[in-house]
């Protein structure tokens, strides 16, 4: 699933339960290499989230699973794996507020953000 483009970070949307990235996040892992090799930061912050269906413990690991195959797609496209910084909140930090149980695709979801 593709995501939106929000100033100052990439998103990357995921389907329930599912940690894969898919060929529609291609194009936003090119970006953020892009971005990288233009603007040389420091750091990447790859940050995992999941909606709140389902364990807080579980989606906590599915968080964690998303960045961490986000920045497997950032080291392949040339990003050094000391640049990149892994941050899992699981359900902590939702983009759009909802009820335990009730998926919204919005937050399953992983940022990209740099400084």
């Amino acid at each position: 699933m593709q995501g939106a483009e929000p100033a100052g970070k990439l998103v990357l949307l995921f389907n329930t339960g599912a940690s894969a990235l898919d060929s529609g996040n291609d194009a936003i892992l090119d970006q953020a290499s892009r971005l990288y090799r233009e603007g040389q930061p420091i750091i990447m912050m790859v940050s995992g989230s999941t909606d709140a269906v389902g364990q807080p413990a579980e989606n906590l690991l599915l968080s964690q699973r998303r960045a961490t195959a986000v920045v497997r797609g950032l080291i392949a496209r040339g990003i050094p794996a000391e640049r990149t910084q892994i941050l899992a909140k699981g359900e902590s930090n939702p983009a759009v507020p909802g009820q335990r149980g009730v998926p919204e695709p919005q937050n399953r979801r992983v940022e990209i953000t740099w400084r």
